[in-house]
């Protein structure tokens, strides 16, 4: 059976027509990830300089929302320490780029400042320590 015959009426485009040579998909050029490093290249960005902007403006937003939430002198004694979720397939070169995007955008240092960790241990943990104080065992 052939992709058309099966999918049959479900065209998004309107009534349907029988294929042509002029109706079949061409896949684009370049993947989304390719249109997006050729973008950078074209910018004179690196995707580091990318990540540790966008970081940059959650750590500014996070502490002015801490500063307008607690009295200036509890924040300025405070340590504050930052645990940043990334995939678990992520591969270490990638975790590297990472914690050098995470450094730039005013974190710290990594492993005194900041933290990694893969994003199911974050949510083992959180589940964790929400079960706890309800007494809930895990079997």
């Amino acid at each position: 059976m052939t992709l058309e015959g099966f999918l049959g009426d479900m065209s998004l485009s309107g009534p349907s027509q029988t294929a042509g040579p002029s109706d079949s998909f061409t896949p684009p050029a370049n993947t989304p990830a390719q249109s997006t490093a050729k973008k950078l290249q074209e910018l004179g960005l690196t995707p580091v300089a990318v990540i540790s902007d966008f970081l940059s403006a959650i750590r500014e937003t996070t502490v002015a929302s801490i500063e307008g939430t607690y009295p200036a002198d509890l924040v300025r004694e405070t340590k504050v320490e930052y645990v940043l979720t990334v995939p678990a397939m992520w591969s270490d070169s990638a975790k590297s780029h990472m914690v050098r995007a995470a450094e730039a955008a005013g974190f710290g240092t990594h492993r005194v400042d900041f933290d990694l960790v893969s994003e199911p241990e974050a949510a083992a943990s959180y589940t964790l320590k929400v079960m706890q104080p309800h007494n809930l065992n895990v079997s």
